[in-house]
């Protein structure tokens, strides 16, 4: 599928399922998408908040493989307790997640180790490829 400006606000999605996806545009405020599993889908000028004033948990427990984030600001820890698998992070910014299992993860911390930030080695080629998804 694909999702151009939706704002998704106050929502609960357990076991949410996205597959081949892109989704641009768009916002995640007070939602919990826990268990949910994503997969080859593209995340693009895309803003993740928790406030924590509606008990929402983000994606905690949710498992992202094969996924990119391009220009995505997060707030609140949205992806805490989340599993991330083959993922790219490319100029994101904010709260990402503090007790996330990465795995083959590029362009975001690891947590708990002392592993330095991974470089995106061609990073001409997958700006080329989520310009070609848009």
């Amino acid at each position: 599928c694909r999702l151009y400006s939706v704002s998704i606000n106050q929502c609960t999605m357990q076991k949410v399922k996205f597959e081949k996806s892109i989704v641009c545009n768009s916002n995640f405020k007070d939602f919990e998408a826990i268990n949910s599993h994503i997969t080859n889908t593209v995340f693009y000028n895309c803003r993740f908040e928790n406030t924590m004033e509606f008990g929402m948990n983000g994606f905690s427990g949710g498992i992202f493989e094969n996924c990119i984030f391009c220009n995505c600001i997060f707030n609140g820890y949205p992806l805490r307790g989340s599993e991330l698998h083959n993922c790219i992070f490319t100029n994101c910014f904010g709260e990402i997640s503090d007790d996330s299992e990465c795995d083959n993860t590029i362009g975001l911390q690891h947590f708990n180790s002392n592993v330095s930030e991974m470089q995106l080695a061609k990073k001409e080629q997958a700006e080329q490829l989520i310009n070609e998804w848009k």
